[in-house]
């Protein structure tokens, strides 16, 4: 990066030993990054949603050895200084060398938000096990941004993918809250259901297609009323309601939205479901275009 220091005018940085256990300020924004583009990217966005909010902001990098670890906390200390010279962000640095899980879990540890880079599937292991957001979600039980644009300014359109019955609420003040324009959309998908089953039986298409009428009409009453106990229409806030599968309907929406930020809900599950069974989550991470904000269901709402 091309910074110069002696240029800023800025109190001295303090820079933590490397150990297993680094003491990293309690609450605020926590990232993981690393060298790669799309880490500093992640930087630059966890800093904005620091400013944006007001809350403390912490630099970690994860070394698989001392050595590295060393050599990266000179990348967190540049990073700092350029984070307060154009935005007025103050930074806590730490790069350590540790097992992963232990770490992660640790240093997540009364945060607000964890943010990381969106990884490519790069080897086997990413592929059957998943990529660190994909494994950080099954360990983490506090939002996860995955930052996959880059992060010229703050968040402003922002699409809420929601269940009705699954803390939609909650994942709708989460949108408001990081979305600073008007273009917040709060979305849900109507998967097919009964409709193949009235097919089967030999039903009408005009039948089929009052069916379909009516679960609209119902769902878009249920979500313009969570806009509303959310407290979200002075926000401008507005329902959307698709038909089909959820995954590719989320991704058309965001498209046809032109979402910087996608919102949605998740409960933790393990290795296995996620390999096997899949999910919105996944094929977010791995395909959409937008940042994902995951929100942990609260315990019995997965």
């Amino acid at each position: 990066m091309d910074i110069t220091s002696s240029e800023l005018e800025l109190d001295p940085i303090r820079t933590p030993s490397v150990a297993t256990a680094p003491p990293v300020p309690s609450d605020g924004v926590l990232a993981f990054i690393d060298s790669t583009a799309g880490g500093i990217n992640a930087a630059w966005r966890a800093a904005l949603v620091a400013r944006d909010h007001g809350r403390p902001l912490h630099l970690v990098s994860l070394q698989s050895h001392a050595s590295d670890a060393a050599a990266a906390q000179g990348l967190l200390q540049e990073l700092a200084l350029q984070l307060e010279a154009r935005i007025q962000v103050r930074a806590s640095t730490t790069a350590v060398a540790s097992e992963m899980r232990e770490c992660v879990t640790a240093l997540a540890a009364g945060k607000d938000l964890v943010v990381v880079p969106r990884q490519p599937s790069e080897s086997w292991a990413d592929k059957v096990l998943g990529t660190l957001p994909e494994r950080m979600l099954r360990w983490l039980s506090i939002p996860l941004l995955v930052v996959r644009r880059p992060a010229n300014s703050s968040y402003r359109r922002v699409l809420a993918s929601v269940k009705p019955d699954a803390d939609a609420e909650r994942q709708i003040g989460a949108a408001r809250f990081m979305a600073r324009g008007q273009a917040l959309r709060v979305f849900h998908v109507l998967e097919p259901g009964a409709e193949g089953s009235l097919r089967l039986a030999d039903v009408s298409d005009l039948t089929v297609s009052l069916h379909r009428q009516r679960r609209l009409e119902r769902a878009h009453g249920e979500i313009e009323a969570l806009i509303d106990r959310a407290g979200a229409r002075g926000s401008g806030a507005s329902g959307l309601i698709a038909f089909g599968h959820v995954s590719r309907r989320v991704l058309d929406a965001a498209r046809g939205h032109g979402a910087q930020l996608i919102v949605i809900g998740s409960g933790r599950r393990s290795a296995f479901g996620d390999v096997f069974c899949g999910g919105l989550v996944q094929d977010l991470i791995r395909e959409a275009e937008a940042d994902l904000l995951v929100l942990p269901l609260r315990q019995g709402e997965a």
